[in-house]
């Protein structure tokens, strides 16, 4: 998960500031590899410079509980957030059939099958190679906030 305005992200963020309830699949526990925008367009940059090729992880090693991931971004609109927990296959089925006629929603079928096979991968190896120290979700988010002063992660 890239940190910065934008993308999926910017669309997480708006979804739990804006709607109080927050639903959890398979078992909730997964925790979200992120990296910051920044470090990532570092890790790239170091990579072409040193001629590297192949597949390299980039994100924060430890990851972050899901749960506190939501918590957080709801607390970025002074808001908080209460967790429901779904079960995910029949989400799945449910989810299909406004996908098969092009409704736009604001999940998908593979968002939430995303978080079933959500694992926490191994990446100091890459890392060190790549010559980077990825920041953690908290500072992460603190430079989300110095970047633009009093603005929201959702205004682009």
């Amino acid at each position: 998960m890239i940190i910065g305005r934008g993308s999926l992200f910017a669309r997480m963020c708006r979804s739990v500031q804006t709607v109080p309830v927050v639903p959890l699949f398979y078992g909730w526990r997964q925790r979200l590899q992120i990296v910051w925008i920044d470090d990532m367009c570092a890790a790239i940059a170091n990579g072409i410079d040193s001629g590297l090729a192949g597949a390299y992880g980039v994100a924060a090693p430890d990851g972050i509980d899901i749960r506190r991931f939501y918590r957080e971004i709801a607390g970025l609109a002074g808001r908080s957030c209460r967790f429901v927990h779904l079960p995910g296959p029949p989400m799945v089925a449910a989810l299909r059939l406004p996908e098969r006629i092009g409704l736009p929603l604001p999940i998908t079928s593979e968002n939430v099958l995303g978080l079933k096979h959500m694992r926490l991968w191994p990446l100091e190896d890459d890392l060190r190679t790549l010559g980077i120290t990825p920041l953690d979700f908290t500072a992460s988010l603190a430079r989300l906030a110095e970047s633009e002063p009093g603005s929201s992660p959702t205004n682009r």
